[in-house]
């Protein structure tokens, strides 16, 4: 295919076949030059034009988004707009003795030069208003005197746009427009009116004639949206005693769920200035004040609470004899690896907690109170139960509140039995040499119940020896095993 520079080298007669080695490489060269940039025009113009292809399909999804996006919304106030517009349209023009049609073409007419279409209505019923108002002795004389002054005459009580515009072109050019404007404004003409009818008549006119040629206006639509708008008002004066029904059978229901709103609300307000706001949540505070106690659970009687008040108030409802030899076999200067002191093992902490400083942890007698202080607390939190008392002194207050007695470890388990045992045997003991009583004796152990009709210390022994053998916990304790 001929190329550019081909065409060239003909046009100027030039012969390549006597060109050197160098001439005829750099023909070539020009010519594959050509062909690419022939090439890359054609290529240019496709994608040009699929280019413009492809921005008209965005074009028209822009749009379709668009539409889309205002939905129910754009369309709701297209309908409001068109019913409304129309309805008032029609009436004000009805007043103004006009069709509708020729009130929207003035309307759009006036917007040309800023003003608005509700102006312009504004200012007709200004002029017809006073002509009728002077007509029957009501005032208007200010617009009638300046009508007069213009030169125009109102027929059936309204005038010509067209004589207006005349009129007042005249006057500007005669005596200037601020002149024509005091007449316009004495007339009750706005803004944007007057600056049409500056215009000219035959501008003015041709404005009119064009608008009222795209006005989309017809009475038909007139009528047809002054009905729907009063449909929609009787529709809505139904809805409201509708509304009104339902409030009034609804009320009795809102009334008490009020109320009962007030009293939650004056409950929790009263709970707030009393407790502070965990007042509110009583559980969530108990746990709270349970984990920073013992966050990381516990085994031994360091595990106290802070909870606890630390004063002895009753019965500690556990023999602390019996928990001294289970925790130090009765040594007063006790010492176990994790760290806990005297004869009832306490943790530096627990025993600060309770009243122990310095070396008031190995006293006997210091230590044991602070003991029976803490298994007073520990009874009055689980209600008296003493086997939670002893597992929450054994393996920790925390654990036990979180993780509860079914899921005590064997140490906690064994702890307890021992604790029974070791009771049970005491009381044996204490059975044994008791000496004379009553005809009938009944010993409470646990809930074991001895009864003998013995009357000698002998006889006394041997019903109670048989009662508790047949219990093998408190047999082992009668035997001396721990």
């Amino acid at each position: 295919m001929p190329t550019v520079i081909d065409s060239l080298m003909v046009e100027l007669g030039l012969d390549a076949s006597k060109f050197d080695a160098a001439q005829k490489k750099s023909v070539e060269q020009l010519r594959k030059f050509d062909t690419a940039n022939s090439k890359s025009a054609k290529e240019s113009q496709i994608g040009a034009e699929k280019m413009a292809d492809g921005f008209l399909k965005v074009k028209n999804a822009l749009l379709g988004f668009t539409a889309v996006a205002l939905g129910a919304t754009g369309f709701k106030e297209f309908i409001n707009q068109q019913v409304f517009g129309n309805a008032q349209l029609g009436r004000t023009a009805n007043l103004l003795g006009m069709n509708a049609r020729e009130m929207d073409s003035w309307g759009a007419a006036v917007k040309t030069v800023g003003g608005t279409a509700q102006g312009f209505q504004q200012s007709m019923q200004n002029i017809e208003g006073g002509i009728a108002a002077f007509q029957i002795g009501q005032g208007g004389e200010g617009v009638v005197n300046g009508l007069a002054r213009l030169g125009v005459q109102a027929k059936n009580g309204t005038v010509s746009l067209t004589d207006l515009s005349g009129a007042l072109v005249r006057m500007k050019n005669e005596f200037g427009v601020q002149a024509a404007m005091n007449l316009a404004q004495q007339i009750g003409l706005d803004q944007g009116t007057f600056q049409l009818l500056l215009k000219g008549p035959a501008a003015v006119q041709a404005l009119h004639d064009k608008f009222y040629a795209l006005s989309g206006v017809n009475q038909k639509n007139i009528e047809a949206a002054q009905k729907l708008q009063g449909e929609w008002a009787l529709l809505k004066q139904s809805a409201d005693a509708l509304g009104q029904t339902l409030f009034g059978e609804a009320t009795p229901a809102l009334e008490g769920l009020t109320e009962a709103m007030v009293k939650y609300s004056s409950a929790s307000t009263q709970a707030m200035n009393k407790g502070g706001f965990m007042a509110l949540f009583p559980q969530f505070w108990k746990n709270y004040k349970d984990w920073v106690a013992h966050p990381l659970g516990g085994s031994s009687a360091s595990q106290g609470s802070r909870e606890q008040s630390g004063k002895v108030t009753g019965n500690t409802g556990v023999n602390l004899d019996v928990i001294r030899k289970m925790e130090s076999g009765g040594n007063n200067s006790a010492v176990s690896p994790a760290g806990a002191l005297g004869p009832y093992q306490f943790m530096p902490a627990t025993a600060a907690q309770y009243g122990l400083k310095g070396n008031d942890v190995y006293d006997p007698d210091k230590s044991k109170e602070a003991a029976g202080k803490y298994f007073s607390d520990l009874m009055k939190h689980y209600n008296g139960d003493t086997d939670m008392a002893l597992a929450a002194y054994n393996w920790g207050q925390g654990n036990v509140d979180k993780k509860g007695m079914g899921n005590l470890p064997k140490e906690t388990r064994d702890y307890i039995a021992k604790y029974h045992s070791m009771v049970g045997a005491q009381v044996a003991t204490s059975g044994l040499s008791g000496g004379n009583s009553s005809s009938q004796v009944e010993t409470h152990i646990g809930t074991i119940n001895v009864n003998t009709q013995a009357t000698d210390a002998n006889g006394v022994a041997k019903g109670m020896q048989k009662s508790l053998q047949d219990n093998a916990l408190i047999s082992a304790g009668t035997t001396g095993n721990s």
